[in-house]
């Protein structure tokens, strides 16, 4: 089975739960959103690698990476690939953080992954295109704040009834710029709704 990636690599993870964890990435080439903000805009659509399962797992272990993060684009999309890598890595000593917008759902059996993580970034703007959101077991719901984004933020937050210590907000940001813009109002109301404050470690220290 191959995987169509835009890239993959080695760095910390930037933002939520497992901020600062050392980790893989695979990033998927497409994704069925087109949001203005993107970070990863110029990569979208774009397969610079074609990775077979048995790769992936042997750069894993000669690396000796225990988290795995898999991100887009849209994961979801690929499904066929994220059972394998689920199956591949049952049994091994890695933890795995699945980045999604929450828009699809896969269904069984991925929600029952003891060792699967799902990191789940809804998009407010496109609150249309959620008649569901995807909920397992393991998750949080990280959201890009701004005053421009508040009240479309906490009108989704609301309709969906998520809970507060799922919540992790940041600073909407594409630079340092933009994120020292915005830090003070995220924490701000962070505080107020009682939410979990991310930072994002790669603007921060402009890492990958």
């Amino acid at each position: 089975m191959q995987f169509p990636l835009s890239e993959y690599f080695s760095s910390f993870q930037g933002e939520g739960k497992f901020t600062g964890i050392y980790s893989f990435f695979l990033r998927f080439s497409d994704c069925n959103f087109r949001c203005g903000f993107c970070d990863t805009s110029d990569r979208l659509g774009k397969v610079n690698h074609m990775m077979s399962l048995e790769d992936i797992i042997k750069l894993l272990k000669d690396n000796g990476h225990r988290h795995l993060v898999i991100t887009g684009g849209e994961p979801f999309l690929f499904p066929d690939q994220l059972h394998a890598l689920q199956i591949a890595t049952d049994g091994l000593s890695i933890s795995v953080e699945v980045e999604t917008n929450g828009s699809l759902d896969l269904k069984d059996p991925l929600r029952g992954m003891s060792n699967w993580h799902f990191n789940i970034s809804p998009k407010v703007w496109n609150s249309d295109a959620y008649e569901d959101l995807y909920s397992p077991r393991k998750r949080i719901y990280k959201f890009p704040l701004s005053p421009d984004n508040y009240d479309a933020t906490v009108a989704f937050i609301d309709r969906f009834e998520i809970s507060s210590e799922e919540i992790y907000v940041m600073p909407l940001s594409a630079t340092r710029k933009e994120y020292d813009k915005h830090a003070k109002f995220v924490c701000d109301k962070a505080i107020q709704h009682r939410w979990n404050f991310s930072s994002r470690l790669q603007l921060l220290h402009n890492f990958k």
